[in-house]
């Protein structure tokens, strides 16, 4: 009990910074303004190790890939007026609103890696730790299903939410200790969706992996793509750190059990395995996604099933698929820290 009203305290700091982050962004103009609708959320935002800017990786032809949002860094010297996708798309970008002075962006150092040995004393009866993120939310959607007149019937934010509690009750059933990085569609910033505001969010669900003292950090994501005939499952993780066999190791657990939880539902979903971020994304220099690369434990990016396909996204709609998947998270996730010899077998 001890350490969750610590967590809770902690957590509760970090969304106190979160909030003065954000609030410091739109006062200074940071970045370039998103139009907070579901396609223009689909590239990926760039962040280096550091806050040093970083150009996205050289211009590629059009492939199929991941969407999720990595965090943006600071406006480079010469604005730019595009910004190109992970899938080789350009996207023209607004006017930049000038830095009022004084109150320039400053760099966010990188916090990854593994963490100290001193740990907390573990509570009786945990057989771990896990950290469980539904991606998107809090304004950002992510991607979407479209339906025949072209409203939006299903989104990823309701889709990663879900699945991500049916695992949290499956790891509680098996004995672990389980936060989620939110608990609901959660709240948008007072205003347009900034670089600055999708930074500070990133950063704050790390945080508190950090704050639990977390044995394996997991973020759930489904794909999206301009192509609706893109479907499968995947996983990425960041392979350029001290972490980063633990990473993969938990990658291919992860795919498994996602695959397998598919089948249990009766649907052969496509395996598009792995993705180490650094060699899709750098040309293996470093990982962009900063919540596998600053994540203090074991850490996965899963996307579940393409949300731009039909066949994908009626399976995601259904909630018994969720439950299934999200077992088949668990699964893997227990497999792993007992492999790890982190939790004992049951």
């Amino acid at each position: 009990m001890t350490a969750r009203l610590l967590a809770r305290a902690m957590l509760a700091t970090a969304t106190a910074a979160f909030v003065g982050l954000t609030v410091l962004a739109f006062a200074a103009g940071y970045g370039p303004r998103l139009s907070g609708t579901a396609p223009a959320l689909q590239g990926a935002f760039y962040h280096a190790p550091g806050g040093a800017a970083a150009a996205p990786p050289a211009e590629e032809p059009p492939r199929e890939g991941a969407h999720q949002l990595v965090a943006a860094g600071e406006p480079p010297a010469e604005t730019p007026t595009a910004r190109r996708d992970t899938l080789g798309h350009v996207y023209p970008l607004p006017a930049v609103a000038a830095p009022v002075s004084g109150l320039a962006a400053r760099p966010v150092p990188a916090t990854g890696g593994p963490r100290p040995e001193a740990r907390r004393t573990r509570t009786p009866g945990v057989r771990g730790v896990v950290v469980l993120d539904p991606g998107h939310g809090n304004g950002d959607p992510g991607a979407v299903h479209r339906g025949p007149t072209g409203e939006a019937d299903l989104t990823e934010q309701e889709v990663t939410l879900s699945v991500a509690e049916h695992a949290r009750d499956a790891l509680e059933a098996l004995g672990y200790d389980v936060y989620l990085t939110r608990r609901s569609a959660g709240l948008p910033p007072l205003g347009p969706l900034t670089h600055a505001f999708i930074i500070a969010d990133l950063f704050s669900r790390v945080t508190l992996a950090r704050a639990v003292d977390a044995d394996v950090y997991v973020s759930i994501h489904a794909n999206g793509s301009p192509y609706d005939f893109h479907r499968g499952t995947e996983v990425w993780y960041c392979g350029k750190s001290e972490l980063g066999d633990a990473n993969r190791t938990l990658a291919e657990l992860l795919l498994q059990g996602m695959l397998h939880g598919f089948r249990s539902y009766g649907y052969a979903a496509v395996d598009r395995g792995l993705r180490e971020d650094a060699e899709s994304r750098t040309g293996g220099e470093w990982c962009p996604l900063v919540v596998t690369r600053e994540s203090p434990a074991p850490s996965a990016l899963v996307e579940l099933l393409f949300m731009t396909n039909d066949a994908d996204a009626r399976v995601l709609a259904d909630e018994r698929a969720r439950r299934l998947v999200g077992r088949g998270i668990a699964r893997a996730i227990d497999q792993f820290l007992v492999d790890r010899g982190v939790a004992p077998p049951e």
